[in-house]
């Protein structure tokens, strides 16, 4: 939502910079406005149009004399030295932006023995440095601009299991954010985790038949953590992903949890959401409750199913585990997605890399609401598509599954559903 300060700009387009200006702000005018980035040149604005708002704030069109560099820090000086931060807005939604910074090259940390390489896309992005912690050492290296729109940085060593996170600059300050391209989290999203994927310890693939038609699934949709979290059902661990499949004398002669659901002659079973969720305290998960509807990482394991939700890696074996044994009974699995919104837009790691990028909003500045969430995914920009085409073909390919049932679908675009339906079955024949 615009017009909130006193004194705001925004950069709409590659020719374009929007200024308002409360009439309590010096009478909201001032005789011309120009821009200064970060190595103290100054680029002149000339003004287009001028127009008084009803809410009190007068509102100038102005164009750059010079072209502007996505990336670089400017900021907007009015006659009396007052000046903000030029934000990168409208401008990632432009034909030129998507042509400029199209990237569709790997993404993410790359782990090998030698050295550990680090690739985020954040056009808008003035820098961003990476700190990584392993035991007793650490260490923070800045990470450097290539084409595209993408930052890199190689650290040398082995980083297995090191813990880390990013601290950007963007629109004039800096955020800390996690990885969210990486599959491995720490606890309640404060850490992403550096993982060998020769460590993990991933059950073997139990083949079935493709599903010949989606009118042949008898699904049972069920909440991992309510499936097994009343008192005295013969589970050593309730409401974990472990417990889920957890089998004793007690479940088989009352029929309850994994017992149960091998009873009911069902083809799926539907799994609320999985993924990282904000409204549950990762360190103590019997005190709040949620299904799951509010997501923060929509490719990291929700911690509080797991025994060890500070072991990243230990989530990813604990997950592919109940997946392994509901398909040795014979029984399919589809995930319960939310990519519609998010539970806390400020704080949420794409947010953070490319602000404005992966949300719906109007010329306004305000954000969709079709979600009642206080804000909707956009997923029609090019490189918002692509991160959700390969979240749920890695998903796939990592997890096994045979379905996805997505929350809220028509908040999302028909190309990208029908996208991922494709490249789902392509991994995966018969896939719901």
């Amino acid at each position: 939502m615009r017009m909130r300060e006193p004194f705001e700009a925004y950069f709409d387009d590659f020719d374009k910079v929007n200024i308002y200006k409360s009439n309590n702000f010096f009478g909201g005018k001032s005789r011309f406005y120009h821009l200064k980035d970060s190595r103290d040149r100054i680029i002149e604005l000339d003004l287009v149009t001028r127009s008084e708002l009803p809410n009190g704030y007068v509102h100038s069109v102005l164009t750059p004399r010079e072209p502007i560099e996505v990336g670089e820090e400017y900021y907007v000086y009015d006659e009396h030295c007052q000046k903000t931060p030029a934000v990168y807005s409208h401008i990632t939604k432009t034909p030129k932006f998507a042509s400029d910074y199209d990237f569709d090259g790997e993404l993410g940390p790359v782990y090998s023995k030698e050295a550990v390489v680090f690739r985020l896309w954040a056009p808008t992005a003035h820098r961003i440095i990476v700190s990584l912690r392993q035991g007793s050492r650490s260490v923070s290296q800045e990470l450097e601009r290539k084409l595209n729109g993408v930052f890199e940085a190689s650290i040398p060593g082995d980083w297995n299991e090191a813990r880390y996170s990013f601290m950007i600059r963007c629109n004039g300050k800096w955020q800390e954010s996690v990885d969210p391209y990486s599959f491995f989290g720490g606890i309640n999203g404060k850490y992403s985790i550096v993982v060998d994927p020769s460590t993990l310890n991933l059950p073997d693939r139990i083949p079935l038949p493709p599903l010949e038609s989606n009118t042949d699934a008898i699904i049972y949709e069920a909440s991992v953590r309510d499936m097994t979290s009343a008192n005295n059902i013969g589970v050593q661990h309730p409401s974990t992903f472990r417990g889920f499949t957890e089998e004793s004398p007690t479940t088989c002669s009352r029929r309850t949890g994994f017992s149960y659901l091998k009873t009911l002659g069902v083809t799926h079973v539907q799994l609320l959401p999985v993924f990282d969720f904000g409204s549950v305290d990762e360190s103590h998960p019997g005190l709040y409750y949620n299904w799951g509807y509010d997501p923060m990482h929509f490719r990291t394991l929700e911690g509080s199913y797991s025994l060890n939700p500070d072991r990243g890696a230990e989530r990813v074996q604990e997950f592919a585990g109940l997946v392994h044994e509901l398909h040795k009974a014979g029984l399919r699995v589809n995930l319960d997605l939310v990519f519609n919104h998010v539970y806390n837009k400020g704080e949420f790691a794409l947010e953070r890399l490319v602000p404005y990028y992966y949300f719906l909003m109007n010329q306004n500045g305000e954000f969709s609401n079709g979600s009642f969430c206080g804000n909707d995914i956009d997923t029609q920009p090019m490189m918002s598509r692509r991160y959700f085409v390969d979240t749920c073909r890695k998903i796939v390919e990592l997890y096994d599954v045979d379905g996805f049932r997505f929350d809220l679908m028509g908040i999302l675009d028909v190309n990208l559903m029908n996208e991922i339906a494709a490249e789902c079955r392509r991994i995966k024949p018969g896939f719901m």
